[in-house]
């Protein structure tokens, strides 16, 4: 009996991890928010790579962009080499919101916390914007942005 829900138990886990990954989880752009904090908490950037087209922009702090997928990997490898990867981030609860602009093009905007020493995110997280295109394989990130919480710019 034992023996038998070993099996069963290895063949449910492998079948959550294949679906975790597979095509038909990248068919809405939602999926984006889930795979980019998958992406960040195994602090891997060929993981990062996947969620890219080769033109993305990104913009980690207000004083910088990042031209091209090459780019923003790399300045990911350094953060993830450094204060990063010792980082785990979650989704804010409810904080996922996508508009479509056309039917290939949609902005998803979502809230991602760090996770505390006793398990909770901060709040509100990090607001990420991501622009994502339909691409034959799924959805990619084109251009996306993290806004960091408790900014001290102020409008005008």
């Amino acid at each position: 009996m034992t023996h038998r829900f070993v099996i069963c138990a290895v063949l449910l886990f492998s079948t959550f991890i294949a679906r975790a990954v597979s095509p038909a989880d990248t068919a809405e752009p939602e999926s984006l928010a889930d795979r980019f904090v998958q992406a960040w908490n195994t602090h891997d950037t060929s993981v990062f790579k996947k969620l890219f087209v080769p033109s993305a922009y990104w913009v980690p702090t207000i004083d910088s962009r990042l031209d091209g997928r090459d780019n923003i990997l790399a300045d990911l490898g350094k953060a993830h080499e450094t204060w990063a990867k010792t980082t785990t981030m979650g989704i804010n609860s409810g904080s996922i919101s996508t508009r479509f602009v056309h039917p290939d093009v949609a902005v998803v905007l979502f809230h991602a916390g760090f996770r505390q020493a006793d398990g909770t995110l901060t709040t509100p997280g990090n607001a990420i914007l991501l622009v994502a295109v339909k691409q034959s394989d799924g959805w990619q990130i084109a251009a996306g942005q993290i806004t960091k919480p408790g900014s001290t710019i102020k409008p005008r």
